[in-house]
Order: structure tokens, then sequence, then C-alpha cells
């Protein structure tokens, strides 16, 4: 995979539970992505 492809998908995907997004925010600024990173 090319940089320039992973740059456009890290820009446009979203790892993020809808229903539990205000709470996560307000404690991880990371919480759209924790899951991913949490992986790693």
């Amino acid at each position: 995979m090319s940089l320039q492809r992973l740059r456009f998908l890290l820009r446009c995907l979203r790892f993020d539970d809808h229903a539990t997004r205000a709470e996560r925010k307000r404690q991880d600024k990371l919480a759209a992505i924790r899951m991913v990173f949490d992986t790693f």
C-alpha cells in the first residue's frame, strides 16, 4: 500500500461506536480510533 493511500484511509475511516461516542470523547481524545491502536 502506498503512503498516499494510507494517508487517505486514515483521513476517511472512523472506528467509532455512535451510541457511546459522547462519553468516550469526554474521557479520551483518541476515542474514535482507540480500538485500532489497542489492537497493535
